[in-house]
Parts: C-alpha cells; sequence; structure tokens
C-alpha cells in the first residue's frame, strides 16, 4: 500500500468505528432511559 491510500484506509476504518461506537452509545442511552422509566413505574405502583 502507498502512504496517501494507507491514510485513507485508517480515516475510512476510525469514521466507522465511530459511527458504530455512537450508535452503540445511542442505544445504550436508550435502554438506559426505558429501565429508568420501568423503575420509576414499579417505584409508584
Amino acid at each position: 500500500m502507498t502512504g496517501p491510500a494507507n491514510k485513507h484506509y485508517i480515516k475510512e476504518i476510525f469514521i466507522r468505528f465511530f459511527y458504530f461506537f455512537q450508535t452503540l452509545l445511542k442505544n445504550k442511552m436508550v435502554l438506559a432511559k426505558k429501565a429508568l422509566k420501568s423503575t420509576l413505574l414499579k417505584t409508584k405502583k
């Protein structure tokens, strides 16, 4: 691999990893909110 191509490849991996991590984080936040809501509902009853 040449220098520029290698840099582009690394950049591509980094972007994909960042996007994947962001999605994972969002999903965890949603799950956490759902868990919190269900816990609050349980304590209200």
